[in-house]
């Protein structure tokens, strides 16, 4: 799980930079994407670890990006 965490990161980190530099901001929402399913995946390790709160807390925030997302393609 660490290691998708781990990719998750760096491939965010890609496309921000990318981005960033070459002023196209079409990839946002699959930034958007990637960084839902960083906290996707750290509500999971968190449930692993008995850690509940920190878990819903990060499965709330999933929920809330994905959200985001779906509004951000409908109203465009």
């Amino acid at each position: 799980m660490r290691q998708l965490r781990f990719f998750l990161l760096i491939a965010m980190v890609i496309l921000s930079g990318y981005s960033l530099f070459t002023g196209n901001y079409y990839v946002l929402p699959y930034t958007l994407l990637i960084l839902a399913l960083i906290m996707l995946v750290t509500g999971i390790i968190q449930f692993n670890k008995k850690q509940r709160a920190y878990g819903f807390l990060s499965i709330a925030i999933f929920i809330s990006l994905i959200v985001m997302l779906i509004q951000g393609l409908v109203g465009n």
